[in-house]
């Protein structure tokens, strides 16, 4: 019986007592009454009662460590909060049969860096979780120039869902050092950054980038994207949109990326791709790929959805 259990227990003897009794440190031991049996089993049922709640409790929480461990069964945790803030909250799906070398894919929604859900991917996470992968998506703090979260505090977002991975390997039972980024529009274009620009500690090993913006300099022009990108970069400084750029942290140590995009993008020209792919394949050709999609704009057709999921798990695997 540890020392918080005899505590607990002496409370409740005490209080089962009468007002009119005192603890045995106020009596002389040779003049002590011997305690009526009725209060001995007052005490004792009580006592009892306590032994029974703790055993229940520690049963339950053996129980919840046993599901969240046992790697033999497919498991979905939803609205993990992997971060300070109330928008960082994860979604996590388990494969059934995962060990220590099992790979994440962590999904990064799209929304114009200010909208979106972790939702958006729901209809295909589970094409990577049959296929063996851990998939995690996530929720960020949506870009918001009055409340000062730009590109560096998404950006912090990332790093802080890696590292509540990484704290929850031996746990949940995954490789948290083979992480691969899987976003949509924005959320591709966060993917790209962070696994260029920061990526800490090489957890990051690969991108799939789906209607990318990488170059931000060049979508200023554009009709949908100022008050967007002034939003995410906080700043109408253009060495802040060149930070804030993919394409100028590009390097021979860049991680392998897959580009999709369609030709037919009107919100984001597939030249940004295309011009982001050219510039890696410098240096290493074949962990680079590029994926035109003839007559895809910038959202993906049911078809197409169903040909970029194959085509990104045939990419994955490739990157054993």
């Amino acid at each position: 019986m540890n020392n918080t259990f005899q505590g607990v227990v002496g409370k409740i003897f005490l209080n089962v007592l009468p007002r009119n009794f005192y603890p045995m440190a106020h009596i002389n031991f040779q003049e002590q009454p011997a305690l009526p049996k009725r209060l001995v089993k007052r005490a004792m049922s009580v006592v009892f009662a306590l032994i029974c709640i703790t055993f229940l409790q520690t049963s339950c929480d053996e129980d919840d460590k046993d599901a969240r461990t046992n790697t033999a069964e497919e498991l979905t945790l939803n609205d993990l909060s992997y971060g300070p803030d109330t928008y960082n909250t994860m979604d996590l799906y388990l494969p059934a049969g995962r060990t220590k070398e099992t790979r994440i894919v962590l999904f990064i929604h799209g929304g114009g860096w200010r909208e979106g859900s972790k939702e958006q991917f729901s209809a295909i996470v589970d094409d990577f979780v049959d296929e063996g992968f851990v998939a995690a998506a996530i929720n960020y703090r949506p870009a918001n120039v009055e409340a000062n979260i730009n590109y560096i505090q998404l950006l912090d977002d990332i790093d802080t869902a890696l590292k509540f991975l990484s704290e929850n390997a031996s746990q949940y039972v995954y490789n948290s050092n083979s992480v691969h980024l899987f976003g949509h529009s924005a959320g591709a274009h966060l993917g790209l950054l962070y696994a260029y620009r920061n990526n800490p500690r090489g957890q990051v090993k690969s991108v799939i980038s789906l209607s990318a913006p990488t170059d931000l300099e060049g979508l200023l022009e554009n009709d949908v994207f100022p008050t967007l990108l002034y939003n995410l970069v906080g700043s109408d400084d253009l060495e802040k949109f060149k930070d804030a750029s993919p394409i100028n942290h590009v390097s021979p140590s860049s991680v392998p990326t897959f580009f999709i995009h369609g030709k037919s993008d009107q919100s984001v020209p597939y030249q940004q791709s295309e011009i982001l792919f050219q510039q890696l394949t410098q240096w290493n050709k074949l962990a680079n790929e590029l994926e035109l999609i003839e007559n895809e704009g910038h959202d993906f057709s049911e078809e197409a959805q169903t040909i970029i999921v194959s085509e990104s798990i045939a990419y994955l695997k490739r990157r054993n």
